[in-house]
């Protein structure tokens, strides 16, 4: 059987590249059509699951690359504004003369600030130290005794350490792939429970992760308890000094 012939009158073999399917009948076109159709579909049916889960793996390690760069500009900037807090913390103001009535009258303020924030059931976690700090920049240090005066910018410093810290958990959390799709505030009220040193209840993050989150804020809770003692001292000491009851 020969083939179809060309227009200069050559013959064209059998089954060649421009006749692919040569003098078949047509009943043998149509069946080797529909099995290259058949062939085809298969190869998609099993081609586009694995194309999915490629595209699916390849989405999730973009939106973890994402979500861990942008953790660590939070971070950065936390750690900027810590440095910068600090900086401003550490140059105490002249307070003039320092006399008795006007550093009880500090004293007094404070513990009042301490008093409200502690039956404010509110104001918990992260709020309790930004309130806390605002409130003691309101105190006036004119007049008052500088170990006080250093005692509150003391507080103040942990509280913006504090902040900072818990930017940068809430960072550190996000970056994870267990916490990537969580709304932000979420993520945000996990690395708040964390202040305190204790590993909180509804934790998710991987053992190596726990454990440094948990020894960062109970390094936190350290200097807490450092100021806790300082105030306490101070109490005697400044009763002794002027002469008038701080309690």
């Amino acid at each position: 059987m020969s083939g179809p012939t060309f227009p200069d009158g050559k013959q064209q073999p059998f089954g060649s590249p421009m006749n692919p399917y040569g003098n078949l009948p047509p009943e043998k076109k149509s069946k080797t059509g529909w099995i290259i159709l058949v062939l085809v579909l298969v190869t998609c049916f099993c081609c586009l699951p694995c194309t999915g889960v490629s595209i699916f793996f390849y989405y999730i390690v973009s939106q973890a690359q994402k979500l861990e760069q942008q953790a660590q500009l939070e971070m950065q900037r936390a750690q900027d504004e810590l440095q910068e807090s600090l900086r401003q913390l550490a140059e105490l103001p002249d307070v003039g003369v320092p006399n008795g009535e006007r550093t009880l009258e500090a004293w007094n303020q404070m513990t009042a600030i301490d008093t409200d924030l502690a039956n404010d059931d509110a104001i918990v976690g992260l709020s309790y130290w930004t309130e806390m700090a605002r409130r003691y920049e309101g105190i006036d240090p004119m007049g008052v005794d500088l170990e006080l005066v250093q005692l509150l910018f003391g507080w103040r410093g942990h509280a913006a350490e504090v902040s900072a810290e818990v930017t940068a958990t809430a960072g550190r959390l996000r970056a994870l792939p267990q916490f990537a799709f969580l709304p932000q505030e979420e993520v945000q009220q996990m690395a708040e429970s964390w202040i305190g040193g204790e590993v909180p209840e509804n934790n998710l993050a991987p053992p190596d992760v726990t454990e440094e989150i948990r020894q960062r804020f109970a390094d936190l809770d350290a200097k807490r308890q450092v100021l806790f003692d300082t105030q306490n001292a101070l109490s005697d000491t400044l009763s002794e000094r002027y002469g008038l009851t701080f309690e």
